[in-house]
């Protein structure tokens, strides 16, 4: 069965959001996340996810490979936190663009 974005499927939805990730700082390789806001009317009405919800995320095609998109959860605000992962010492930007969300609930 094919999910359209946006469309309700026994407690799954699928969702896009454009984004512009920050820098992520110079320090060491490591983790990083990024919290982002969904807006209203990204989800149908009535939804609200939670922190208990599985996302799986996947990134705009031209993906760097200095910090890839790694991980996504939703913490307590409602917001999509991203995962990227600084595979160097020195400053990188993820990359800007539409990402594109599956989120199931147990």
């Amino acid at each position: 069965m094919k999910i359209a974005m946006g469309e309700e499927f026994s407690n799954a939805w699928a969702f896009s959001l454009a984004l512009a990730p920050a820098a992520l700082g110079a320090a060491t390789i490591e983790e990083q996340e990024q919290s982002f806001s969904i807006p209203a009317g990204t989800l149908p009405t009535g939804v609200t996810l939670a922190v208990t919800d599985v996302v799986f995320v996947t990134p705009p095609s031209q993906s760097t490979s200095l910090c890839p998109t790694v991980g996504a959860h939703i913490n307590a605000s409602g917001q999509v936190v991203l995962h990227y992962a600084n595979l160097t010492a020195a400053a990188n930007t993820p990359v800007t663009g539409t990402y594109l969300f599956f989120v199931v609930r147990p």
